[in-house]
């Protein structure tokens, strides 16, 4: 009997510089019984265009998942097995935002105050796998349906009434949400960020 593999393409949206230490990492992650892993790179003027290209080579070569993971973020080798496992529509890791902070980049799925959002910081993210508005896609598993499901551009940098300018990370989660799609983070993947601690 055949068995099938579930294909993963992992995308590093960049624009153009890649941290030695951060490569090694994405080749070091284990690739889960059944699925098979190819790495790539999108370059774009912006990570918004890089995204995007990344999305349309996920949907053009028929991959089933798209694993996008930023150009400066240190993935644990277990990075693909703790997204598979979540089995989402949308999972991310998540790490520290800056050095001398320590605020992440995911946002509480429920905001209580108009035109603010709450973001977790590294003492309050709650344990296992949790529903969350958005995330800043440090690390990122996206089932291709999704996109599929979407119009194109996907990912679009987006001046909001009520919150100023977004990055194109949270234009495409509102919008996967706004449809349906689960969007979730796993507490267990925390990655290495070079701009704050190297894990």
């Amino acid at each position: 009997m055949i068995m099938l593999m579930k294909r993963i393409l992992c995308i590093i949206p960049t624009n153009g510089f890649l941290n030695p230490q951060c490569v090694k990492s994405w080749y070091d992650i284990k690739v889960p019984e059944g699925y098979e892993m190819d790495i790539d790179y999108a370059v774009g003027y912006s990570v918004a265009q890089a995204r995007n290209r990344a999305a349309r080579q996920a949907l053009t070569e028929e991959y089933e998942y798209l694993l996008m993971i930023d150009s400066d973020n240190i993935a644990p080798p277990n990075t693909l097995e703790i997204l598979v496992k979540a089995d989402s529509d949308i999972a991310h890791g998540w790490c520290l935002a800056y050095a001398d902070s320590n605020l992440t980049c995911v946002l509480h799925a429920e905001q209580n105050t108009p035109g603010y959002f709450t973001v977790y910081s590294d003492k309050d993210i709650p344990d296992g796998v949790f529903d969350i508005r958005a995330s800043g896609m440090a690390c990122t598993l996206v089932k291709t349906h999704v996109f599929k499901a979407m119009k194109h551009p996907y990912f679009v940098f987006t001046e909001y009434e009520m919150w100023g300018e977004l990055g194109e990370d949270y234009y495409f989660q509102f919008n996967a949400t706004k449809l349906g799609f689960r969007n979730v983070c796993c507490k267990e993947l925390q990655l290495g960020h070079v701009k704050t601690t190297l894990i």
